[in-house]
């Protein structure tokens, strides 16, 4: 078995991330005992603790199901992108739940995080009787979540909510008449893959519109000073060494820069070498 040359070589295959070794999420395997054990026992801790405080179990369990079903949804269907600076940023507009496992529908681990709830839902029906009164309400604190955790629904942002710039539709990215594109290579964007959005500009650019470094070095930081949410690209800007002009944020990939270019991505089409 050859020994990676360094750590990247754990999480790239060639030039692009491997979504199967992705280290934002490699912790939640189901194959693992620690994340199984971690996973059980930190729902029986939640339990124990709201129990122990002088609940019944029907109030512990029901307690338990509303903070599990909060912390899913923001942990695994809010959250987004990978810590791994590694990426490139081939995570940024992908939740947690969509990483899982590669990106894989009703692997084992998605089918686990469906049941375990679920038997905690029916253990808090069970523990109130299945009585009326008491379940006219929290059980549904799921139902919103099992859309979002379905095969058909991945990567849907409804109505643009918790969508990034640059990855999903958007009428302000498309600039009809584009005249210049300038693409952030600094340090940060640089680390997020600007390099390769560069040559991908350079590439689906139609003629008449320049594609260039940018060039803000007339500026305290050097560039747009949106290092956070690189790679950066100004929309027809002035050009080197002068401001104004919109930045689009988190440009990657074929489709993000056909999106700011206001075109569409030939069928087929490759980035040259």
């Amino acid at each position: 078995m050859p020994v990676p040359r360094n750590y990247s070589d754990n999480y790239l295959s060639g030039m692009d991330p491997d979504p199967k070794r992705n280290v934002a999420v490699e912790c939640f395997q189901i194959d693992t005992t620690r994340f199984a054990a971690t996973y059980v026992m930190l729902i029986l801790i939640v339990y124990g603790a709201i129990h122990g405080s002088g609940y019944t179990s029907e109030q512990s369990l029901s307690a338990t199901n509303v903070a599990h079903a909060l912390v899913t949804f923001v942990f695994f269907h809010w959250a987004r992108g990978s810590p791994d600076t590694h990426a490139q940023g081939d995570y940024d507009d992908l939740t947690v739940w969509e990483q899982l496992d590669g990106g894989a529908s009703w692997s084992a681990t998605k089918k686990v995080f469906l049941i375990v709830p679920t038997l905690v839902l029916l253990a808090y029906l069970n523990a109130a009787d299945f009585s009326r009164q008491p379940t006219d309400r929290r059980p549904h604190l799921r139902a919103p979540l099992h859309p979002a955790q379905t095969a058909g629904h991945a990567s849907v942002r409804i109505l643009g909510i918790n969508r990034t710039v640059g990855f999903r539709s958007d009428d302000e990215t498309k600039k009809p008449g584009l005249a210049r594109v300038e693409v952030c290579t600094k340090k940060h964007c640089k680390k997020k893959g600007s390099l390769k959005t560069l040559r991908i500009f350079e590439a689906l650019a139609p003629d008449g519109v320049e594609v260039l470094t940018a060039d803000m070095s007339h500026t305290e930081h050097g560039c747009f000073d949106e290092c956070t949410m690189g790679p950066n690209v100004r929309v027809d800007g002035a050009g080197p060494k002068a401001d104004g002009g919109p930045i689009v944020n988190g440009v990657r990939g074929a489709a993000g820069a056909a999106e700011v270019l206001g075109i569409d991505v030939p069928e087929g089409w490759e980035l040259p070498n």
